[in-house]
């Protein structure tokens, strides 16, 4: 494509293996009720990734500095060796450059000096951008991109020079062309007219139809009155009619009329239909829907009813006042005939009540309140950017982010009180209080998929944060997940049919449960090109413990061995062999386990590019808890203190191990 139309020699980075191709999508992602307009732009490595070395990519776009260290295949091109990624940038500008400021190979970084990679020019306006985004397929930019202000890409996919006006190979004029696209535009959104029309019972047709025109007419500048002309309304009269009566239809059908003998027939008809009652659905409507005056008689028969059991139930009490008059005055004679002196009473059982009553006065301070002692468990939790440990006072505690890009507000957990459990990952942290409410970091940047929305959940006892959402278990055994982005939704939060659930773990791309009997259940991957296995769980049994990495599971057995399931190439699934494991955990690459004696054990890393020094635990012991995290390990031991691993390419260390001063018994 623009690879081999462009001049390469114009293009080309001063490191000589470098070539760039590019595509840009603009779209719109809806998120909290808001839609937010990003460039979505994918940058292909010609070289590098023969050898599949290429691990990182900093870039500069429009001030904002980023870092990719996630490359996949590109499918679309014929070219095997070219990598690729996706990154979310939100669009600010109708011009901007994306620089490249360095990268890593083969462990080792190299400094590019702000090279402008590609210049990106869109030429139309907001409400056009607008028309692309909503009527195009694929939401694909089909103006006329600029490259490098040196060259105009036209329709016929031939690269001309920017002076140009008319395509060397095919004779179109670029304005010309630029004006047909955007009357293009328009004229597809008059054959979809009410694409966006959203109907409702509380507005006339009239009213939806002239708000939606004003609205379609202010977003993509098409003509109001051309645009009503275009609908159907004696179509659309029915849609809403119909609306109307399938929303009478869904209320009588799930919010059921229970009659009250305690207030009239009228009464009760009234307090039922105003529930739905509003501008257009009036109360003789639903009560000729639901044929509602037919309850009459049985509303007649409920008041006869009542009033028979009202009867029969003061003649009963009548009855057993007098029995008891009866049983009171025999006891009476009884007691009087049994004077029998007590005088040996149980002596042990007032000495032990005193004893009690001493303990609970010496617990009292001055004020007479009983003092209390908060026996949380610590917890740690290597997370990917950072460690995140529980104290046992329900404090929490966090390293800091040394590099800012990474930052997206994950270990903003200072103020946190009352936690009494953790779970971090990419790009936030939860934290379960005693309550069972939830809290949570904020996700500050375009990866805000709705993981940090918890905080009207309630009687949750476990938490686990994945990377696009968030998964909490409720004391029932239900689980409950935050709303996924379609664009992360590989069915990951597909958990409310689940119960019996004792423990769940939130991964990447997928969820998993671990029930009461031992066996554990998966969401199922949506993807095929994301799925490794990693769900095939269903003919585990005996599990009492489960966790989960990026491309793997891992199941604990109760006689301490370990199962495993997902991508195993690398040896990160190689457990098989493990013996007297009493705890697992899973990192991106690797995983680890606790022996029943204190000491840890870990998978080898067959990848040498995946090994950053996450698996020497070899001489560790005395650990309690373990926590396997992305690039690094971190163990929690009998006193408090954390060990860890050290991360040993410098350029991926964020400050994750920073944790020799931690003691989570009560030190800092």
């Amino acid at each position: 494509m623009l690879y081999n139309c462009m001049n390469k020699d114009s293009i080309r980075n001063r490191l000589d293996s470098v070539y760039w191709l590019y595509n840009v999508e603009n779209i719109i992602v809806k998120r909290n009720g808001v839609c937010r307009r990003f460039l979505k732009v994918r940058f292909f490595n010609r070289f590098f990734n023969e050898q599949n070395d290429l691990m990182q990519m900093k870039f500069n776009f429009h001030g904002q500095e980023f870092t990719i260290k996630r490359f996949e295949p590109v499918s679309e091109y014929q070219n095997q060796n070219l990598q690729g990624f996706v990154y979310e940038i939100e669009l600010s500008d109708a011009s901007t450059d994306l620089s490249l400021i360095s990268y890593i190979t083969d462990g080792k970084e190299y400094v590019v000096n702000g090279h402008i990679v590609s210049n990106i020019k869109l030429s139309c306006d907001r409400q056009q951008l607008n028309l692309l985004n909503d009527y195009t397929s694929g939401l694909t930019v089909h103006n006329l991109p600029l490259i490098n202000n040196a060259f105009w890409v036209c329709t016929c996919g031939f690269c001309n020079v920017a002076e140009s006006d008319i395509c060397e190979s095919c004779g179109s004029e670029k304005q010309k062309l630029i004006e047909l696209m955007n009357e293009d535009l328009k004229n597809r959104a008059y054959k979809q007219p009410d694409k966006f029309l959203i109907m409702n019972e509380q507005q006339t047709l009239d009213d939806i139809l002239e708000n939606y025109a004003t609205k379609m007419e202010d977003t993509y500048g098409l003509d109001k009155k051309k645009l009503l002309s275009c609908m159907d309304e004696d179509l659309l009269k029915i849609k809403h009619e119909k609306l109307i009566t399938d929303k009478i239809n869904k209320f009588l059908e799930d919010e059921k009329l229970i009659l009250s003998v305690d207030l009239s027939f009228e009464e009760n008809i009234r307090r039922y239909c105003e529930k739905i009652t509003g501008p257009l659905i009036t109360t003789e409507m639903v009560i000729q829907k639901g044929n509602l005056k037919e309850r009459e008689a049985e509303y007649r028969q409920l008041c006869e009813s009542q009033m028979l059991a009202e009867r029969d139930r003061k003649r009963k009490l009548a009855i057993m006042a007098a029995a008891g008059v009866l049983i009171l005055s025999a006891l009476l004679i009884i007691t009087a005939m049994q004077q029998i002196p007590h005088d040996n009473e149980n002596i042990t059982d007032s000495v032990s009540a005193k004893k009690e009553q001493k303990a609970i006065k010496e617990q009292k301070n001055e004020k007479g309140i009983v003092n209390t002692e908060n026996h949380n468990s610590p917890q740690i939790d290597a997370g990917v950017y950072s460690t995140i440990a529980l104290k046992k006072d329900g404090t929490v505690l966090s390293t800091e982010i040394h590099k800012a890009e990474d930052n997206r507000g994950q270990n903003n957990v200072k103020d946190w009180e009352n936690i009494i459990q953790i779970s971090s990952n990419e790009y936030h942290t939860v934290g379960l209080k005693d309550d069972g409410s939830v809290v949570s970091t904020s996700v500050n940047t375009s990866n805000d998929t709705g993981q940090a929305e918890v905080d009207r959940w309630s009687d949750i006892v476990q938490v686990s944060a994945g990377t696009w959402h968030t998964v909490g278990l409720r004391k029932d055994g239900t689980v409950i997940s935050t709303f996924i982005d379609d664009m992360y939704d590989f069915g990951q939060g597909d958990v409310t049919d689940w119960t019996d659930i004792i423990q769940v773990c939130a991964a990447w791309d997928h969820t998993i449960g671990l029930k009461s009997d031992g066996t554990v259940v998966s969401t199922k991957i949506n993807n095929e090109k994301y799925d490794f296995g990693e769900t095939d769980v269903d003919g585990w049994t005996d599990i009492i413990q489960i966790a989960s990495g990026s491309n793997h599971t891992l199941g604990l057995k109760k006689d301490g061995t370990v199962v495993s399931a997902g991508y195993e190439k690398d040896g990160r699934c190689s457990v098989s062999d493990w013996r007297d494991i009493i705890a697992i955990s899973a990192g991106r690459f690797h995983s680890i386990g606790l022996r029943k004696d204190g000491t840890v054990i870990a998978t080898e890393i067959l990848d040498k590019k995946e090994n950053f020094g996450q698996t020497e635990v070899q001489e560790w012991s005395n650990v309690v808890q373990i926590s396997a995290g992305w690039l690094h390990t971190v163990a929690l031991t009998q006193d408090g203190h954390i060990l860890y691993t050290e991360i040993n390419k410098k350029a991926d260390d964020n400050g994750q191990t920073e944790v020799a001063e931690w003691n989570l018994n009560g030190g800092d």
